[in-house]
């Protein structure tokens, strides 16, 4: 896992009091100390379970990279690429992930809460590190840097957190 995500616990916690303390203020859901507890820990497990399991899925995706159709080498324009093609690849793996038994097996505890609020986007299964990597091999054996593919995955997780919330109703175009 990208150290990105272990710089952003403080922000996370931040944000989370600061949802606390707005959502006090009007007519929503809010959180509950079992249910946050509940969401924290499955948090910290799966952050701990993703980093044994990205160190193994480095070292496969840097094996398989050598039969990539292309030798992608970084640049500007090439973040775009990794943009568009991680998102399609977490497309794939969420909507597989609510479609398949197997893989909803993996997800349904991110979507176990009673509550909507950010806490919930930290409430990560500990097992869907062992489903998920697969999604991403197209992107390695296209040519894109297995380094690359794994810091984009923080940032779209990060992009990811701040959507789990009522505070924030419609986003206009920023929804389709």
């Amino acid at each position: 896992m990208s150290s990105i995500i272990y710089y952003s616990i403080p922000f996370f916690l931040v944000t989370m009091l600061l949802e606390w303390l707005a959502i006090r203020r009007r007519d929503l859901r809010g959180y509950t100390p079992q249910d946050t507890a509940a969401s924290l820990g499955m948090g910290i497990g799966n952050v701990v379970i993703s980093a044994g399991v990205k160190t193994g899925m480095l070292a496969i995706y840097v094996y398989l990279s050598r039969f990539a159709l292309f030798k992608i080498e970084p640049s500007w324009w090439v973040w775009g690429l990794v943009f568009v093609a991680e998102d399609l690849c977490y497309y794939w793996f969420h909507r597989v992930s609510h479609e398949s038994r197997l893989f909803w097996a993996a997800h349904v505890n991110h979507h176990s809460s009673r509550h909507y609020n950010l806490s919930t986007a930290l409430r990560q299964s500990w097992t869907t590190p062992f489903t998920s990597p697969i999604f991403w091999v197209p992107m390695v054996l296209i040519g894109f840097p297995p380094w690359m593919i794994l810091i984009q995955q923080a940032i779209s997780l990060l992009y990811q957190y701040w959507i789990h919330t009522e505070l924030i109703g419609r986003m206009g175009p920023f929804e389709v």
